[in-house]
């Protein structure tokens, strides 16, 4: 069947024309859409990104705030650390006086009776009594085999009728002392019978004499001896008190109550008897 438009060509374009404007506010309508949507969507990502933003912002923050603190912390963590270091400085300080004090005592000799020591970290002198010359003598060759000292003097006292020695017998002794008189031996009385030995003459007491004090009693350490040793640096450096850090805020390392530095044992054993060896 065959279709003739007997329109007119006006009409035609007319219809052609509202189609093509219906098409057109379709697609507007379209694209609209699609932009209200796409601006709904990105507006939502706005305010998460905002969100984030903020929650980021407060943890900047914190983060800020912990590196401070571990700042100050690790300040505090250096002068506790210098602290530490002085301490450990102390214990050894007094572990070397302890070891000095041991090593005086291993050196003085058994018969010197010490009245006092009084050690620095310069020399140590030693004062105390004995017995003779002689263990006098043994005592000053013993201190100076001590690895301590550099220089060694010394004085005594009490000393009498000098260094003794081996005496000759006067005339008319012997070995076994006096010889007896003629006619007063042990042995030879009637009948090799012993005599008895003649006893002293006694005499009264003379009438109104005063009595005879008994002599004080004899001193067993007469003599008095005083040691003067010079330390070695490598000895005397040891004893020397460590000084305590300086802290942020203080004049000194006391810091105003802190403990400082112990001062030097010394002052002196008094009595002791010569702990070191025997002999030489």
């Amino acid at each position: 069947m065959i279709k003739i438009n007997l329109l007119p060509a006006h009409i035609l374009e007319r219809q052609r024309i509202r189609s093509v404007i219906v098409l057109v506010l379709v697609f507007v309508i379209i694209e609209a859409a699609i932009l209200g949507l796409v601006m709904v969507d990105m507006k939502r990502q706005l305010n998460d990104q905002m969100l984030d933003l903020a929650r980021w912002e407060s943890r900047a923050k914190q983060v800020a705030s912990v590196r401070e603190a571990t700042a100050n912390a690790d300040r505090a963590a250096q002068s506790y650390g210098r602290w530490r270091v002085w301490l450990n400085q102390i214990d050894t300080y007094h572990n070397a006086w302890a070891d000095t004090l041991g090593e005086i005592a291993r050196w003085i000799y058994a018969k010197v009776q010490v009245s006092s020591i009084q050690p620095s970290p310069n020399g140590v002198q030693i004062a105390g009594k004995t017995d003779s010359l002689e263990s006098f003598r043994r005592a000053y060759l013993n201190i100076l085999r001590s690895p301590m000292y550099s220089n060694v003097t010394f004085s005594i006292s009490g000393v009498t009728g000098g260094w003794p020695r081996a005496e000759s017998p006067a005339p008319g002794t012997g070995a076994a002392g006096p010889a007896a008189p003629a006619g007063r031996g042990r042995s030879g009385g009637r009948g090799g019978e012993e005599e008895e030995a003649a006893s002293p003459p006694q005499f009264p007491a003379a009438q109104g004499a005063l009595p005879v004090a008994p002599p004080p009693p004899r001193d067993p350490l007469p003599i008095g001896v005083t040691f003067s040793c010079v330390m070695r640096p490598e000895w005397g450096g040891r004893l020397v008190p460590p000084q305590p850090p300086i802290l942020p805020g203080t004049v000194s390392g006391v810091g105003g109550g802190a403990p400082g530095a112990p001062a030097p044992p010394g002052g002196g054993s008094s009595g002791r008897s010569g702990g070191g060896r025997g002999g030489e």
